[in-house]
Parts: C-alpha cells; structure tokens; sequence
C-alpha cells in the first residue's frame, strides 16, 4: 500500500527511500540491515538519547526516540514522536536537511516487505 510521500524498494543490500512533497523528490539510498536495525530500536523505545527524566508534573512535552542511519549521502535522522493521546510520527531528517513526516505504523507497514 502507497504512503503519500514516501516509497521505497530494495536494490541488493540497500534499500532506497523515495521522499516526496509533491513537487520535490529526493532519493536516499541506506543499508538494508541498519535500516531495519535502527527501526526496530525504535519500536522497542531505545533511542540513541537517554529517555528524559520522570517529572512530578504531568508531561506536556512528547517523548523523542533517535536513530542514524548511515547512507550514501550522509547520516539519515530518524525520530519517533509519541506524544499521549497524539498520532505515532516517523520523522525523517535527511543528508540534504529536508524533513519528512509520516505516521510510524503506515512506514512499518510499507518497509516490511523491503526489509525482510
């Protein structure tokens, strides 16, 4: 199933994401295995960052989790934004400084059958 956006395919050991804004396309080519690796660190809630420190008050701010990938071009920054009651984001921060977003699920769903 097509996430507006983003698409992807695989191409030997790397796989190469496809992000769009509707005018603007930008190819990031990233080893398979450290993709799949650096999402499921996600997943399981281990960011490259120590989590934040419990605060007596009720959490206003949302939680961030951190991955790189090495690619071609230069590191690729993913981050996991949970944020209660708020959609599960992906956002991907790419060599060039473009930042794309996408609902955490809806990526997973699309890379699964590329990474495996």
């Amino acid at each position: 199933e097509a996430l507006w956006g983003l698409s992807a395919y695989g191409e030997g050991e790397e796989v190469v994401l496809v992000f769009s804004d509707g005018t603007l396309e930008e190819e990031v080519r990233v080893p398979r295995v450290e993709l799949l690796e650096a999402l499921r660190r996600l997943e399981e809630g281990v960011g490259e960052e120590p989590p934040k420190e419990a605060e007596d008050e009720p959490n206003l701010e949302p939680d961030y989790l951190t991955a790189h990938v090495q690619g071609d071009e230069g590191p690729l920054a993913l981050r996991r934004i949970l944020f209660p009651g708020a959609r599960d984001l992906l956002e991907f921060t790419l060599p060039s400084g473009s930042v794309y977003e996408f609902g955490f699920q809806e990526v997973r769903e699309l890379l699964k059958p590329i990474l495996l």
